[in-house]
């Protein structure tokens, strides 16, 4: 099993201010996974806006098929537990242990 950080480019958003399109991006935070329950995938959490991606990498190699909404809860549940353990972990047996996929 593979978890990682996503390394890929940040994901930007246009946003209005005063009339004006803006270009900041949204915080976000994302796991890049590879295993048997998940597959090739990349997990995303928007920080301030709570919105959630997932993309099977397999199926949608340029993440434009946003699949979240077709994981089971328990699978939602899983891999904001993955997030999170990666977050936290700070060392390299707490963060294999929190890349594994539990339950």
């Amino acid at each position: 099993m593979r978890s990682s950080s996503y390394a890929g480019a940040p994901r930007f958003h246009s946003r209005r201010e005063n009339g004006q399109a803006r270009g900041d991006p949204s915080p976000y935070e994302a796991i890049r996974l590879s295993n048997a329950q998940f597959g090739n995938a990349v997990y995303v959490e928007y920080t301030k806006t709570g919105k959630r991606e997932y993309y099977n990498i397999d199926k949608a190699p340029f993440e434009r098929n946003n699949t979240y909404n077709r994981l089971s809860p328990s699978q939602r549940k899983q891999l904001h537990r993955i997030l999170i353990g990666l977050e936290r972990c700070h060392n390299a047996a707490s963060c294999w242990s929190a890349a594994e996929p539990q339950g």
